[in-house]
């Protein structure tokens, strides 16, 4: 988005850019929560209301918990993987 300002030299036109970015992954979750939440209300009867709502959370609290366990990988996969270039190259 810093291209557009930088390009036209038009703070506006990034602002509308990034307030249109915005507003299409909101919609497009609004979609994604939406669609799998009707075929489990069609299964379960439960409210789609309550099936979003629950969605929303399940889904929060998996990507924060992938997320931390990813991290958490990456810095031990790169300790392991750096530690033998940091030895050689004091040796």
């Amino acid at each position: 988005m810093q291209y557009l300002e930088l390009r036209y030299n038009s703070r506006i036109l990034r602002l509308m850019a990034s307030f249109s970015y915005a507003a299409s992954i909101i919609l497009y979750m609004g979609v994604v929560l939406y669609a799998p939440c009707l075929a489990l209300h069609t299964i379960t009867g439960l409210s789609v209301v309550t099936l979003i709502m629950v969605g929303g959370v399940v889904v929060t609290i998996y990507t924060v918990l992938v997320r931390k366990s990813m991290l958490s990988f990456n810095y031990m996969h790169l300790t392991f993987c750096l530690a033998p270039f940091s030895i050689l190259s004091n040796s």
